[in-house]
């Protein structure tokens, strides 16, 4: 079953439009896989843009823009997690196949609760979801802990 939230993912509009191009003029199969890693870079790299945007407003409203520039990465490979923050190099991985499948509804709170793992750890030295630093951003942003 599509999602509508699917339905307005960049790789569901761009293989549409792929679709309706092959029926006109056949298509290797090489071909489509190519055009179809084409499609998904692209998605990812709206998503990364979207992602770094995000950011930058998460940190001012939030944070008063103290954050530092961290890495932003969004991942084909994450199945198991919907996102992690890592520290060293002090950043955020988010899934691609989240995104993908239930759009930045979903995941911006995903987003805001790993961003206030980055605050914790890097003003405080914090790890974890029992910290009262990252406890406290999280009740900031209005996101759950867990």
């Amino acid at each position: 079953m599509i999602t509508d939230a699917f339905r307005t993912g960049a790789l569901w509009q761009a293989r549409r439009g792929v679709a309706r191009s092959m029926a006109s003029s056949p298509v290797k199969k090489g071909e489509r896989m190519e055009n179809d890693h084409m499609l998904k870079m692209q998605a990812i790299n709206e998503y990364l843009s979207s992602t770094r945007q995000r950011f930058c407003t998460i940190n001012e409203s939030y944070f008063d823009s103290r954050l530092p520039d961290i890495m932003l990465r969004i991942s084909d490979r994450l199945y198991s997690r919907i996102g992690y923050a890592h520290s060293n190099p002090l950043g955020i991985v988010l899934s691609y196949r989240y995104l993908e499948k239930y759009g930045w509804d979903v995941l911006d709170d995903v987003f805001k609760h790993e961003i206030a793992h980055v605050y914790a750890f890097h003003f405080y030295g914090e790890r974890g979801h029992r910290g009262l630093h990252f406890l406290d951003a999280c009740d900031r942003m209005g996101v759950s802990p867990s």
